[in-house]
């Protein structure tokens, strides 16, 4: 689809200077080049305030001002029905395309996001194993630490070289679990709630539940891998349940009251104030 500009008007105290409807979503232009996109599938609706005065509903519960005084209002919120529900209901078909799949994970297309902690584990080992080598010409104390040393390098060694720890991985059709003889793979399209949160107190380390039907999986690595992850997840999951709701007619401006409507509303109150 094209893409449409619509100028915001509220004047110069006003840092959005115009709303642009693109193919993937409602995108704000605000002051100094700063920009704000509303994905389709993050919208809930579009409703009335009052005449010439909507608004976008979004899943997060913060809704979008359209521009106000705008002659062309009632087309704006038409267009932002259509293109919302039309992307949902292909979305929701057909999948989240996959490019933009790749695009939340942080990869290129075709690539996936791999979280192996084998590599890192062997690294750790190695180093341990190290320093208490070097620590048991000094005799005494130092050795005995040394020794300690090895044995954690060891463990640590084998930990890594075991295939026991969790492989996850992501591409655009879905999410990958190894962890040793043991597998799931959970498709985008199946996904149905996110929730990631901090497992450790200094926010280093993240939960991750993710939920397909009545089942939920849940993920726990560095905060800094799994936050591309979750979001990820999150947008997809966002996409899976949109529903949109139509804003209806425009209501009536009061200025479209007639003195006869007015006068007769009250003087159908007069004669109900007698009869009490």
């Amino acid at each position: 689809m094209t893409d449409r500009r619509f100028p915001d008007r509220l004047g110069p105290g006003q840092p959005r200077r115009a709303v642009v409807l693109t193919d993937r979503g409602l995108e704000e232009l605000f002051v100094f080049g700063r920009r704000r996109l509303t994905l389709w599938s993050q919208m809930r609706g579009v409703r009335w305030l009052s005449h010439g005065v909507a608004e976008v509903r979004r899943v997060n519960g913060r809704p979008i001002r359209l521009p106000q005084r705008l002659p062309q209002i009632s087309d704006l919120v038409g267009a932002i029905e259509a293109r919302a529900a039309a992307t949902q209901a292909q979305w929701r078909d057909e999948g989240v395309p996959p490019e933009l799949i790749s695009e939340w994970l942080g990869v290129r297309p075709g690539q996936r996001w791999v979280d192996d902690p084998a590599p890192s584990t062997l690294a750790a080992g190695t180093l341990i194993a190290v320093l208490g080598l070097l620590m048991l010409p000094a005799g005494g104390a130092p050795l005995l630490m040394g020794l300690m040393a090895i044995a954690a390098g060891i463990v640590t060694l084998h930990a890594g070289a075991s295939g026991r720890l969790a492989v996850v991985s992501a591409d655009d059709q879905g999410i990958t679990c190894v962890h040793g003889g043991d597998s799931w793979h959970l498709a985008w399209r199946d996904l149905t709630a996110v929730e990631a949160q901090p497992s450790n107190a200094r926010g280093s380390q993240l939960l991750v539940a993710l939920t397909a039907g009545d089942e939920t999986r849940v993920l726990s690595g560095a905060a800094g891998k799994y936050a591309a992850l979750a979001h990820a997840a999150h947008r997809v999951a966002q996409a899976n349940s949109a529903a949109f709701a139509e804003a209806g007619d425009e209501p009536i401006p009061d200025t479209a009251l007639s003195p006869a409507r007015l006068e007769s509303g009250e003087s159908a109150r007069g004669l109900s104030q007698v009869d009490l």
